[in-house]
């Protein structure tokens, strides 16, 4: 299998979140010292960045200008698990055969539908409960298939065809039925694919710089640089409970871990997010995939672009 095929980001996020190259995976990136030159420190300013933080943007980096670097990788497959939550079971990403597929360019608002709570907390036990919501998804989906074959699959539209189906439901599984369609809010973008721009790039190098450049706006933060060094590399610390070990006075440590925290939100939300951004769209804006590479990391062809939009199985799993 050597075709390729699309991701959406935030699947390409889960992707390069598992992957580290191997040891002896050798690549530098001028690319970093360019951008933060505009800085008051120079070229020393990459040294904020932890071993970590470095190894994470040059991977990232890496895979977007290789894909095949997938396999040679160490990674983790991604293992979706049941939460029994949802009346469609939680899957494994997907993978795209066509770009224009609605379900990359998506914005989630909204869960799968939920298991009413009043319905799972009749169950204590962890297998009684697995089995009467399995109960609970094969009534729906039986129902869901009644409905389309009786009103067409657009009868969820219909208020009227709705409140019928929510009215077997609860009467059923003795539950409200209010909660027959109840959905957590999240409010995700799943869109995907990006063309790329000339401007894209212009922007997101001026924006990398000025937040090289906001790192010594604060007086606090330069002299810790030009003290405590290691403490940039490393303002993970700052969100860690335990103490900071290390020579770190004369500052305390609720003095040392405010200073790292501002370090650590501008390298984390700015720099870094911006630079993997950059790397994205110069070198796999469209994030198109070797196949084979995909189903190693676990995930699964869409349903959507294989056109089974009007079975059963696609109605259950849009609503």
């Amino acid at each position: 299998m050597n075709d390729k095929y699309y991701i959406t980001e935030a699947t390409f996020k889960q992707i390069t979140s598992k992957v580290e190259l191997p040891k002896d995976f050798q690549f530098k990136d001028t690319l970093i010292w360019e951008l933060s030159n505009g800085g008051e420190i120079g070229l020393d300013n990459p040294v904020i960045f932890s071993d970590v933080e470095i190894r994470d943007l040059l991977t990232f980096k890496a895979i977007c200008k290789d894909s095949n670097l997938l396999n040679i990788t160490v990674f983790k497959e991604i293992q979706v698990a049941d939460s029994y939550r949802y009346v469609a079971p939680e899957k494994n990403p997907c993978y795209h055969l066509d770009k224009d597929c609605e379900k990359i360019h998506a914005d989630y608002d909204l869960t799968p539908i939920k298991i009413p709570e009043v319905y799972i907390e009749r169950y204590s036990g962890e297998e009684e409960l697995k089995i009467k919501v399995n109960e609970y998804r094969v009534y729906f989906r039986t129902l869901i298939n009644e409905f389309n074959t009786k009103y067409g699959g657009e009868w969820i539209d219909d208020e009227n065809h709705k409140s019928q189906f929510a009215g077997r439901i609860s009467a059923k599984f003795k539950i409200p039925d209010t909660d027959v369609f109840d959905r957590d809010e999240i409010g995700a973008k799943n869109s995907g694919v990006h063309n790329l721009l000339n401007d894209d790039v212009v922007y997101i190098k001026k924006d990398i710089t000025d937040g090289f450049k906001s790192l010594w706006v604060d007086e606090e933060r330069k002299k810790i640089w030009h003290e405590k060094k290691w403490l940039f590399r490393q303002s993970c610390l700052g969100n860690k409970k335990e103490d900071i070990y290390g020579d770190i006075a004369p500052y305390s440590q609720e003095d040392v871990k405010r200073i790292l925290r501002g370090i650590h939100l501008i390298k984390r939300n700015s720099i870094i997010a911006q630079l993997k951004h950059l790397y994205h769209i110069q070198y796999c804006p469209e994030l198109k995939f070797n196949e084979e590479t995909l189903q190693k990391l676990g995930l699964r062809p869409c349903w959507n672009c294989a056109r089974f939009a009007g079975s059963g199985d696609a109605a259950y799993f849009q609503l």
